[in-house]
């Protein structure tokens, strides 16, 4: 299932003028909840093809994007540790069930099955725990 098939999908379109695929995406947050909505925060961005001074790519378009994940029926997670990178994210549909995939970078991995998943847009980047 294409990721711009979700809810919120839109706005996400919107802010990045395209639906990414969330490479090298960074997990902010799992938080997992029996009586109401789970949510997966990810930290991406724009790499522009422009330089710095430093020659590295200039990242632009900073937001955080939150899966929304309504009545888990299913999960399996590992690999949690101080950074939590991800190749990207797929979804699929399986048996009137939305199943997302965080596919394997460096970190957290693993795949939650949910009766729906929608998309939330927060612009600019996270706030960051000291």
């Amino acid at each position: 299932m294409d990721l711009d098939r979700l809810d919120g999908a839109a706005d996400v379109i919107s802010w990045f003028g395209y639906m990414p695929s969330f490479h090298d995406a960074e997990v902010l947050e799992i938080s997992l909840h029996r009586n109401r909505d789970s949510r997966i925060a990810l930290y991406y961005w724009n790499t522009t093809n422009q330089l710095d001074e430093a020659g590295e790519f200039v990242r632009d378009k900073h937001a955080v994007v939150t899966f929304k994940l309504t009545g888990i029926t299913d999960l399996s997670l590992e690999g949690f540790s101080h950074q939590k990178v991800i190749f990207g994210v797929e979804v699929e549909e399986l048996d009137g069930r939305l199943k997302l995939e965080l596919q394997p970078s460096y970190g957290v991995v693993g795949a939650v099955t949910a009766e729906r998943i929608s998309l939330e847009l927060l612009p600019g980047k996270p706030a960051r725990a000291e």
